[in-house]
């Protein structure tokens, strides 16, 4: 699984890695997947969640860490973070 947030460059369309972790699905008498990261509302008013197979090929069309984590299988709607 990986944490998308919005790039920082003038002009860049794709999203950066903000983290990336390894899990396993777990069997339905297993506990959900979860994990924590610590993320900087300053760093974009948004985070995705990202989730892949590692053991498919990446898209062709993938670059840098991209294609190093396999083929993506979904996408959580945007989080949005909230600026107090």
């Amino acid at each position: 699984m990986q944490v998308l947030r919005p790039g920082t460059a003038p002009g860049r369309r794709l999203p950066v890695l903000a983290a990336a972790v390894e899990v396993a699905l777990p069997s339905p008498e297993e506990p959900v997947v979860s994990f924590e990261v610590d993320v900087d509302p300053a760093g974009g008013p948004w985070l995705v969640l990202r989730v892949s197979d590692p053991s498919a090929p990446a898209d062709p069309r993938a670059t840098g860490p991209w294609a190093e984590l396999g083929h993506a299988v979904a996408y959580a709607s945007p989080f949005w973070l909230e600026f107090r």
